[in-house]
């Protein structure tokens, strides 16, 4: 069987899906995706999208709208040269909101064709769980707008439309919805399986994942908690990391070493702006954003992990 995977980030989501049918010999299994993680999946062969080039203009929704058309281009091309070399996949998975599948049933039309939903912007502020109570920008519709044109588009076409969590499904309109099936997010509990030696240990380890410059993730929610967990477990230490951006499908204007020491800036200025007295200040670190591989192994030396996400579904880098 032949398999054809269309991601901004890789593995992504698709991680377990895409190392399912790359153990079996009789699946040719393709990866396309912009970036990602430095890493190899046995019976996967990865190929790589250039990114979109920038559109120079004032309007953010045209912007969005260029950059996302030009993705889809970017993607069709590649699929374009893929047909030509006689590859049809079987199965293709795609993400319906980065604009990569645009072109996916024009190109491959007898390819069962499975769709994830990603996320569909409401009026109301369902997308912004932490904000609530703060005004949205005046002209916010019209990027909310945009971005819901390829949710429309590849949820249209697909022959299986899937998304992570009850919420999500909720926020599509009926019509849209009754075409989701949710299949909820799952972690591979081998991989981030707790340490053998942490009950050897006498203090207690809380880690939080959220960088601060995403307001979905919580991170002022849990920076306004740390006075009182500090206080009611003094024997804590508390770590603020995440991961890198191109593990997670950042943009590539958003994953440079620059935007990654100015978000660690920040977290470091939220920490110092509740004053705490120096005992407690100690026990605080900010790590900034780990590779995989060293955001596993805090993952696995906590105590608890603090994860909070509202109203999006796990990062695509924890999949």
């Amino acid at each position: 069987m032949r398999l054809l995977f269309l991601n901004s980030v890789f593995p992504g989501r698709f991680r377990s899906l895409a190392q399912a049918f790359g153990t079996q010999r009789e699946n040719t299994v393709l990866f396309l995706a912009e970036s990602g993680q430095k890493t190899t999946i046995p019976g996967v062969r990865r190929l790589r999208l250039a990114p979109p080039s920038s559109c120079d203009s004032d309007d953010p929704a045209e912007r969005e709208i260029v950059t996302r058309l030009r993705r889809g281009a970017r993607a069709g091309n590649a699929l374009l040269a893929l047909r030509k070399e006689g590859f049809l996949p079987d199965i293709l998975c795609a993400s319906a909101s980065m604009g990569g599948s645009f072109y996916v049933r024009d190109i491959f039309p007898k390819a069962f064709y499975v769709g994830q939903a990603d996320w569909f912007y409401t009026q109301g502020e369902s997308h912004c769980f932490f904000t609530r109570g703060k005004p949205r920008p005046a002209a916010d519709f019209a990027l909310a707008r945009v971005a819901n044109l390829w949710e429309y588009n590849a949820l249209g076409e697909c022959d299986l439309a899937v998304t992570s969590s009850l919420w999500q499904r909720a926020q599509y309109p009926d019509f849209l919805a009754s075409r989701l099936h949710v299949v909820h997010s799952g972690i591979n509990t081998r991989f981030f399986s707790p340490s053998e030696n942490q009950e050897e240990r006498s203090g207690e380890l809380v880690s939080f994942f959220g960088p601060p410059h995403e307001s979905a993730r919580g991170f002022q929610q849990f920076i306004a908690c740390l006075p009182r967990l500090l206080e009611q477990r003094p024997n804590c230490l508390v770590l603020l990391s995440w991961l890198e951006n191109s593990q997670v499908g950042a943009r590539p204007e958003c994953a440079d070493d620059k935007t990654a020491r100015k978000s660690e800036e920040e977290a470091a200025r939220s920490v110092d702006s509740l004053n705490l007295p120096e005992d407690q200040r100690v026990r605080v670190h900010v790590l900034g954003p780990r590779p995989l591989k060293e955001y596993r192994e805090l993952l696995r030396a906590s105590t608890v992990h603090v994860y909070l996400a509202a109203p999006h579904a796990l990062t695509t880098g924890l999949l």
